[in-house]
């Protein structure tokens, strides 16, 4: 094994050693404890809204949509504040259609 070999295998275990380490003494960081999110319609599938969930990381913005004819795709936040997506048809709700992610 030629000497840059060796160290990069060294490398990868000292990083599996400390990620290891943090996880069985209950110190690992978690990217969703200081997650907010905001959903503009109140998971409403007669409004198309818009929905935003912003992390340390990243942020996801998601807007209700047509995912067919009859069917919304209506973005919420979960209880863990974070984007979740769920698809409607418009009949469950006494509705016919989805026009510009709504149903009408």
């Amino acid at each position: 094994m030629e000497t840059k070999d060796k160290v990069i295998t060294g490398l990868v275990i000292l990083i599996i050693s400390v990620v290891y380490l943090n996880v069985i003494t209950g110190r690992v960081i978690e990217v969703s404890k200081n997650r907010d999110c905001m959903d503009i319609d109140g998971k409403n599938y007669l409004i198309k809204g818009e929905t935003q969930s912003r992390g340390n990381v990243e942020t996801k913005q998601r807007v209700d949509a047509c995912h067919t004819s009859t069917e919304a795709i209506e973005y919420y936040c979960d209880d863990n504040n974070l984007v979740k997506s769920e698809i409607i048809n418009c009949a469950s709700i006494g509705k016919t259609e989805c026009q510009l992610g709504r149903c009408i």
